[in-house]
């Protein structure tokens, strides 16, 4: 990989000490590392104890239904928070489930912004991310809105989002997303503390795939490999919509049933 061969050569001069700190992290992830960095960490590490591995419980799940949960408070805005519960990095689903994410939003010209935002004015911003873990992700779409536009703004989230379980994306907006997810990773690339994260803080979980292999996977993903991913993450008991705001009880109670009903 690029990346590789990058930490094989020598460090420009002009880059900053942060960042040979992460190309070292990084280098160190995968194994490429000379006796003197293991005698400076054995000097100033060697007083702690070392401890037993640790082994952690796969994370469980038992939702049955949607979760809402709201919190009152006393701003003029209402932050509005709607989650699905998605597939692992190790899922063979993952790189159709990054490619959902991108088609729901990648940009102001996509659908989640421009529909929500430009052409509805739901929102005052509502942006889409992904959360990943070793053992699960989250979708999370999250935004600002006056209190009266609430309800609107959810249903047009969820409405959204469901729309993905059966309008796959044309092919030319699936080209759209691997040609921005290949520019995105080729641009981490320059990134050292991206870097050190991709190899060294994923190898404490599982060996870290390179660049190429994902870039591979996005390559392969298909129209139908993302509608089929969309039925299986975008499901009721996978829902949770959390609300912060000034909200009155009628609305509560308005906004709890339409999340508790949504299917």
């Amino acid at each position: 990989d690029t990346f590789t061969q990058l930490l094989a050569g020598a460090l420009p001069a002009s880059m900053e000490p942060w960042a040979r700190h992460g190309l070292g992290l990084a280098n160190y992830a995968i194994g490429r590392h000379d006796e003197a960095v293991v005698a400076a960490c054995r000097r100033h590490l060697g007083g702690l104890a070392p401890g037993a591995e640790a082994t952690c419980e796969p994370a469980r799940f038992d939702q049955q239904a949607p979760r809402y949960q709201y919190v009152r408070d006393s701003g003029s805005q209402c932050s509005v928070s709607v989650l699905f519960r998605g597939v692992s990095e190790l899922d063979p689903d993952y790189m159709a489930f990054v490619a959902l994410l991108r088609a729901i939003d990648d940009g102001m010209s996509t659908p989640l912004h421009y529909q929500l935002c430009d052409q509805k004015g739901l929102a005052y911003s509502v942006q889409a991310g992904l959360e990943p873990l070793a053992d699960v992700v989250l979708l999370e779409v999250s935004g600002q809105t006056a209190q009266a536009k609430v309800p609107a703004l959810i249903e047009g989230i969820l409405t959204l989002i469901g729309a993905a379980r059966e309008q796959p994306p044309t092919m030319d907006e699936l080209a759209k997303i691997k040609r921005r997810y290949r520019y995105d990773l080729l641009a981490s690339i320059d990134d050292s503390g991206a870097m050190a994260g991709w190899f060294g803080g994923t190898a404490l979980y599982y060996p870290p795939p390179s660049l190429t292999v994902r870039l591979a996977q996005m390559d392969a993903v298909t129209a139908a490999d993302i509608a089929a991913v969309a039925r299986k993450v975008v499901r009721p008991e996978r829902l949770a919509v959390a609300l912060v705001g000034p909200l009155t009880r009628a609305r509560q109670g308005e906004l709890r049933a339409a999340v508790m009903g949504w299917h």
